[in-house]
């Protein structure tokens, strides 16, 4: 819930759009150890100590041929949960909470989807200009290969707190295809490990049901949407500090109302 609301919103919320226009639909698979929050948009970690049990999730990630994409959180029953949605052609991204029927919306400017559309890109993947400079220098080029039909460039990157591996495809605008991250607590020790890999990859238009916004859903800010889907969904309040944090996208989401079409 948290990095889907800080995807949403911001001026960089845009600069996921691809510039290569190549589209597909994939399926992911989320392994978590149990140390961590349920909701694997969190990634954050507790101290408990890693246990033998694993979470698993799976969500779909989307991209269009226009640069529109979607992703896709699903439930154990495999229906839709959470989704966000983000429209080129009508300058919008839209968080969807399908268990309180709820949207939020927040829209952009000509001149700010304009801008993350044209911003540099390497289509090889081996480089990441759209990065800042120190981002760009932490990453490591392991090689490349191919996964589920698709060629794949693999990257490393160390950080403090995490070693992360992820293999991204020029077929897929250098979508990471496979993310594999190993924590570590502040000694040095391995606090566990999260994977998100994709099980199936489609190169093609996809499902245009993935990018339709229910009409019938209340709109609502950020912040409300993230508290009554944690009380719907797990029957307890969104964690105070992420909440928090959710006040600048609750901002940004107020202002963002200016950009809105015939407003």
């Amino acid at each position: 819930l948290a990095r889907l609301f800080q995807a949403a919103v911001g001026i960089r919320a845009f600069c996921g759009f691809p510039r290569t226009r190549h589209f597909h639909q994939a399926i992911y698979h989320v392994v978590l150890p149990t140390n961590f929050t349920e909701d694997p948009e969190f990634q954050e970690r507790t101290q408990d100590s890693v246990a033998g049990v694993v979470r698993e999730r799976n969500y779909i990630i989307a991209q269009r041929a226009d640069g529109s994409t979607a992703r896709v959180n699903l439930g154990r029953d495999g229906k839709p949960v959470m989704a966000l949605v983000k429209l080129v052609p009508q300058r919008k991204s839209v968080v969807v909470s399908y268990p309180i029927k709820a949207v939020s919306t927040t829209w952009y400017s000509r001149e700010a989807v304009q801008a993350y559309i044209q911003k540099p890109h390497d289509p090889t993947c081996n480089n990441h200009p759209e990065l800042v400079e120190e981002a760009q220098h932490e990453m490591g080029i392991l090689g490349t290969g191919s996964f589920h039909g698709v060629s794949v460039v693999k990257h490393v990157r160390e950080t403090e707190e995490a070693i992360i591996e992820t293999w991204e495809s020029p077929e897929c605008s250098c979508e990471a295809v496979l993310t594999r991250a190993t924590w570590r607590n502040p000694d040095g020790t391995v606090q566990g490990t999260t994977e998100q890999i994709a099980t199936a990859i489609h190169l093609g238009e996809p499902d245009p049901s993935l990018f339709e916004i229910p009409a019938d859903f209340a709109e609502k800010p950020p912040s409300v949407v993230a508290n009554e889907t944690s009380r719907k969904v797990h029957n307890r309040d969104f964690p105070s500090d992420s909440l928090r944090k959710l006040g600048s996208a609750d901002k940004a989401y107020r202002d963002s109302q200016a950009h809105r079409p015939n407003n």
